[in-house]
């Protein structure tokens, strides 16, 4: 094992929300308690989103989901925002900068380590653009351009560093399901590689507009679409 794998990471700050856990501890009590955070409702309607992709009425809605405490809320002024440009940027890249936030005030970090903060994050499907251009088609000063810069997960990590003076490298990351591990990886190697003093890692996925459940797939009906896919 190389020499530089030896060398101590000292996690100095945390912060997350997830379904039925605002912090780390609530998130312990979870653990522990061995608490189920699923959301379920019998008068939970489909999704917007998935009937628009032509699912028959007869298929199999389950009003089960789960979701965190208030994603739409945020308080632009604190990161320097005006409320049009809060409602451009996607629920997701909102909710990871004031998680990135709230860590490094954990961490105590002071501001003369900013220089060489880094930030290594990523973010879910983007489903917040069309929303926000039917939501404001017409209004003076927004356009494509505009939307562009609040949605898309190109500029998450920039926004980060922008937004709270963090001067290292940033770094975009784009690993499906594994967008968080792979984050935290390149943040440790980063560290390890002295390319930082500090690296924040993280990811944020918030599906818009707010789910309410998901259609079931009986087995037969994923076995047929597997096999229709496959080249002969």
């Amino acid at each position: 094992m190389s020499a530089a794998f030896d060398q101590p990471i000292a996690v100095v700050g945390a912060a997350l929300r997830l379904p039925g856990a605002r912090n780390l501890g609530e998130y312990w009590d979870l653990l522990t308690g061995a608490r189920d955070t699923v959301t379920r409702r019998t008068d939970a309607v489909p999704d917007p989103a998935a009937s628009s992709l032509g699912v028959p009425p007869d298929a199999r809605f389950v009003g089960a989901y789960g979701g965190i405490d208030d994603p739409m809320a945020f308080d632009p002024a604190r990161f320097g925002m005006s409320a049009a440009e809060a409602l451009q940027t996607d629920p997701q890249q909102r909710v990871l900068l004031e998680l990135v936030d709230e860590a490094l005030h954990v961490a105590s970090v002071p501001a003369a380590a900013h220089a060489r903060t880094g930030v290594f994050a990523g973010a879910g499907l983007n489903s917040y653009a069309d929303s926000v251009r039917t939501a404001l088609r017409g209004a003076i000063g927004v356009d494509d351009f505009a939307v562009e810069l609040g949605t898309a997960r190109d500029y998450l990590a920039g926004k980060i560093a922008y937004r709270l003076n963090l001067r290292g490298p940033v770094v975009n990351v784009l690993a499906a399901c594994s967008t968080g591990l792979v984050a935290v990886h390149l943040a440790s190697r980063a560290l390890l590689d002295d390319e930082v003093d500090v690296a924040v890692a993280g990811v944020s996925a918030i599906r818009y507009p707010l789910w309410t459940g998901y259609w079931a797939v009986p087995a037969a009906s994923r076995r047929r679409t597997a096999c229709a896919g496959r080249s002969t």
